[in-house]
């Protein structure tokens, strides 16, 4: 890994931030184009257009200033040249009354007056500023003058919000924001109060809230600022001023009363909620259509719906997209002629794609699926018969084939798969693979365990013995496991800090309200740890 080069990334941050990037992010993600063809489309635009607009393009006004800039509702995470940006128009200089700023005040205290004013006239126009923007495009000073500035504004005034990126969505080491949160929190406000100050959303405030309360949690255990940043993977600096907040309580009646208050309200025993829009309450789960509903969704139909709103975003919505795939296979099915393209004994399937792992509230329906050739029956499998082979090992050789061939393919089975594949129980089948899995320390390519979705260990437990009870380094782990070196490291971090908890006193329910989990994982995870025990000694 080479130095970071800070100048290099702050110029290119600037230049996602131009209406010629802007331009080029609308071509390549509106249109489907590549980025050679976007930037051929805006130069003919520019070779077409720009005569005749640069001769009617009206004046702007006196003391303002057109910039573009990172749209507001977009995330962090996310590289600046893939965010979406707003066109802002801000008022510079307000005439006299400026005028007679920078004579009184001098350039310094006119900066300092102007960039509040500056964000929130960003921020109603549906734009978010950084402390590049303010040094680069607006007053022409370098990013530590402002920074500079910045501090000084908050010191003078901190309760004031200056609606920042960096702080409006949690990017960069500013830490005031959140704690300002949490002291408005223990001073009584509301959750909308402290939204409509702060200019957070309410998942944002909850969200440090219950980092703060698991913080506090910790600091009465006695452990110290290095133990509680490692267990709820937060800064130092975070930590000692939310302990600092902790001590400011036990001087302050009104501040301990509402800290009891959060402490009584979040400790919710480690279990999440149950997300919005899902089971209502008192109805019972049908497991088997729980499992195998989704299968309905795998069909070529969807498959097209969801490519046609992913490569042209504008067409419309998803029922725009199911009558165009409707209308596709309408087409294709009067044109074409039936046609062998399979082997014998080989089957046509849709497996979800190994590139698109799961996120939050995602259907099969909005899933990238991949067709894959397997092959159902081979020789070897008549011969495995013949031989009087025991029907569980002939039915674990075919799951294994035919899991290994998807992979291959780009695909992944899912247990529910193979149990429509090969007219099996599903249940009969996970066991059949786990108990593969554990005996030869090796994970089997299913969506299960590639994507980590459903509740299955097997995998967990193998990345974990391999790494600290055989020593094998991380990247090999991740090539042995099918899994991206990402993912290993972040089962690893979880064991570890699961771990820590129990040699520090920590109930398995303690434990899952720290780290903000599951009780159910971290059962899984004390079981592996369990079993690790076993091979040190």
């Amino acid at each position: 890994m080479g130095t970071r080069n800070r100048p290099k990334q702050a110029l290119e941050r600037l230049a996602a931030k131009t209406i010629d990037a802007k331009f080029l992010h609308e071509v390549e993600h509106g249109m489907n184009c590549s980025p050679f063809e976007a930037e051929a489309v805006l130069q003919v635009v520019k070779e077409v257009y720009f005569p005749f607009i640069n001769a009617e393009l009206p004046l702007t006004p006196p003391g303002k200033v057109t910039l573009i800039a990172v749209s507001a509702d977009e995330p962090s995470g996310k590289p600046v040249t893939q965010c979406e940006k707003s066109t802002v128009c801000l008022t510079l200089h307000r005439g006299i009354e400026d005028d007679r700023l920078l004579q009184q005040q001098g350039a310094v205290g006119f900066r300092r007056a102007r960039i509040p004013d500056l964000c929130q006239e960003a921020l109603s126009q549906g734009g978010l500023l950084t402390a590049e923007d303010l040094a680069h495009r607006v007053f022409f000073v370098s990013p530590r003058t402002i920074t500079r500035d910045l501090t000084a504004l908050r010191n003078a005034q901190p309760g004031q919000m200056i609606p920042l990126r960096s702080t409006v969505h949690d990017i960069g080491p500013v830490l005031t924001h959140r704690t300002e949160i949490v002291r408005l929190a223990l001073q009584g406000k509301t959750t909308s109060q402290i939204c409509r100050i702060l200019h957070h959303s309410p998942d944002a405030v909850t969200n440090y809230l219950a980092t703060f309360a698991r913080c506090v949690h910790l600091a009465r255990r006695d452990m110290q600022v290095g133990q509680i940043a490692f267990l709820l993977r937060r800064g130092p600096a975070l930590v000692r001023q939310y302990l600092d907040l902790l001590a400011e309580c036990e001087n302050d009646r009104n501040m301990a009363y509402h800290l009891d208050e959060l402490l009584r309200l979040g400790h919710c025993g480690g279990e999440k909620k149950a997300q919005a829009g899902g089971q209502a309450m008192g109805r019972a789960v049908d497991p088997l259509r729980k499992r195998f509903a989704p299968m309905q969704a795998k069909t070529l139909k969807n498959a097209l719906a969801h490519r046609i709103r992913r490569e042209f975003p504008r067409i419309g919505g998803p029922r725009i997209g199911q009558l165009c795939a409707e209308m596709i296979l309408e087409v294709v099915g009067s044109h074409l002629r039936p046609k062998e393209h399979l082997a014998h004994g080989q089957v046509l399937w849709l497996a979800v794609a190994v590139d698109d792992p799961p996120r939050r509230h995602q259907t099969i329906a909005e899933t990238d699926l991949v067709p894959v050739v397997l092959d159902l029956s081979t020789p070897e499998d008549v011969e495995q018969r013949l031989q009087r082979v025991a029907a569980p090992k002939r039915l674990l050789n075919k799951v294994l084939r035919l899991c290994r061939q998807a992979y291959d393919q780009g695909g992944l089975l899912s247990n529910c798969d193979l149990a429509e594949l090969l007219a099996n129980r599903d249940e009969r089948i996970s066991q059949l693979v786990c108990e593969y899995e554990r005996q030869h320390r090796i994970v089997v390519p299913r969506r299960a365990t590639v994507h980590d979705v459903g509740s299955g260990m097997t995998h967990k437990r193998i990345i974990c013995y391999k790494r600290y009870a055989e020593g094998k380094p991380a990247d090999l782990l991740a090539r042995e496991t099918y899994h991206s070196l990402e993912a290993v490291d972040r089962y690893l971090g979880q064991y570890d800090r699961v771990r820590h908890c129990r040699l520090e006193g920590l109930s398995p329910q303690q434990t899952a309200h720290i780290l903000d989990c599951s009780l159910r994982l971290v059962e899984q995870y004390l079981a592996i740890d369990d079993e690790l025990e076993a091979a040190r000694g």
